[in-house]
């Protein structure tokens, strides 16, 4: 709302008062009309539950990662140039983190899904019996 109402008008009086006072020279005044006003998020109740939700978004191809960025008040760019570096430093001293950017961080939503053992899709590992008792304890949680 505020970027509607107060931003715009602002930005379009400073960049013609700035054209006109010889200031600023563009060879198309329009292209730098074209402003993305990136406002600061709202937290909610449960971030863990919004980040979540964002993470299953991105992979069902409903949003992209852009508007996940920016929807936090963050510039994609930026944040893009600093998980570079991060990574970049890091390999160069050794280091070896759980998880690197760009990979779906564990934020997931729903717990991945093991086969039936009594379907018959399970193999003759012998993992059976411990899958069966893994989803027991996990329906217990």
């Amino acid at each position: 709302m505020i970027a509607h109402q107060l931003c715009r008008p602002v930005w379009a009086r400073w960049l013609e008062t700035a054209r006109l006072a010889g200031r600023l020279d563009l060879p198309d005044p329009a292209v730098a009309q074209m402003v993305q006003w990136i406002p600061p998020r709202w937290d909610w109740v449960d971030p863990l539950k919004d980040i979540q939700a964002q993470v299953l978004a991105m992979e069902a191809g409903i949003t992209s990662r852009r508007k996940v960025v920016e929807a936090t008040g963050y510039d994609v760019e930026e944040v893009d140039r600093e998980n570079a570096t991060d990574t970049a430093r890091a390999e160069g001293l050794g280091l070896r983190y759980r998880t690197s950017p760009g990979e779906t961080q564990g934020a997931r939503a729903t717990p991945a899904t093991r086969p039936d053992p009594g379907d018959g899709s399970a193999d003759d590992s012998g993992d059976d019996i411990d899958a069966a008792a893994t989803d027991r304890a996990t329906n217990q949680e």
